[in-house]
Formats: structure tokens, sequence, C-alpha cells
């Protein structure tokens, strides 16, 4: 999973809470709320993200102890702990594309880079079947739509490098850069630059 420590640490919840509190001048109403909750969900997703990561990287580290130790101190299971962050991480953005969808309806539009928008569109159509996976796994089971092989929660292909539950998969690398483009947006929206944060 890359490293999203660039962006994480350019959070737009202050700038968030400032235009709760004295209003967006110059900005509809209802383009407002969606900025807000842009801002929100778009920290939460990095945050996240990053939460999973940790996991993963604590569970590899787990893997390397030295068997004397998992014997005395017993075995640590971070894996969980990805699956719960990730599933977050994933609903937020798939929550985030949709505001961009009601945002692109919104005269605030016309400031998002083209390439931007495009990047964001062909890094992030595998999240959505992902999300759709395990928001609906129950029945996914029931119709035995998950092959005995496929992994019924989410878990990592042996490469590595995506996340994978039932035969939906999505490269950690389109997730960042998803995430990446998102925030690049985020920041347009607010108009802000890393300094200011």
């Amino acid at each position: 999973m890359p490293d999203l420590s660039e962006i994480a640490t350019i959070r737009l919840n202050p700038q968030t809470l400032l235009h709760a509190f004295i209003g967006d001048p110059g900005v509809n109403p209802k383009e407002g709320a969606y900025r807000r909750n842009y801002a929100r969900l778009l920290d939460k997703a990095i945050r996240e993200y990053q939460a999973a990561r940790e996991a993963i990287l604590d569970q590899i580290a787990e893997v390397l102890r030295p068997a004397s130790d998992m014997t005395r101190d017993g075995r640590q299971i971070f894996i969980f702990e990805y699956v719960d962050h990730f599933e977050n991480c994933v609903n937020a953005i798939n929550r985030l594309l949709h505001l961009l969808t009601r945002l692109k309806a919104e005269p605030v539009s016309s400031v998002f880079p083209r390439d931007t928008r495009r990047s964001i569109e062909a890094y992030s159509q595998a999240i959505g079947h992902l999300r759709n996976a395990f928001e609906h796994i129950d029945e996914l089971i029931q119709k035995d739509e998950i092959a005995e092989e496929q992994p019924v929660m989410l878990s990592i292909t042996d490469d590595g490098e995506s996340a994978v539950l039932g035969e939906y998969t999505v490269p950690f690398a389109d997730v960042a850069t998803t995430l990446r483009r998102l925030h690049e947006l985020g920041v347009t929206l607010f108009q802000l630059r890393p300094s200011d944060c």
C-alpha cells in the first residue's frame, strides 16, 4: 500500500469548521453543505487508509517475530484491523464519489481541473464494485456467487498489491491515486495551499 502521509497532514476539516461558523461567502447553501461533507469524508478516507496500511505493516512485523517471542507472548492478529479500516476507507471514498457527482452540477465545478476529474474516474472504477461486494456479502454467499477458494471478507492478493473480496479486486495503488486526486480537488474546493493548513 503506498504511503499517503504526505497528504494525511494536509487536512481539510479545520477549513470546514471555519466555514461552518462564518459561512461560505459566495457559495449557495447546497454547495456549502456538499463542501463540508466532502472535507469530512476525505479526511476520514485518508485516515482510514493509513490505519489499514499500518495494520498490514504490523501484521508483517508480527510474522517476522521470533518463535520464542510468540511462544512467550502469544500471537497478535492485526489483519482484522486492516479489514475494518479498509472497509471504512472504501465506504468513505464511495460517498466522496457520490458527492463529487453532486458537486459537478454546482458552479464550483468550473474550477475542478479536467485531468484530475478524469484521473479519479479512471482509478476509482473498481472501488464501487468492491464496496458493493462487502456491503452485500450475505447475498453473494446466499446465492453461491463466491467460489470456495475466494475470500468472504476483505483480504489481500497473494502478490500483496490489491484488496480482494470474492471475485472483486482493487489495486492499492489505484485507491491511493484516487485519494490523492480527491485531495487535490478538496484543496481546490477550499482554495487552500499546503502552507495554509
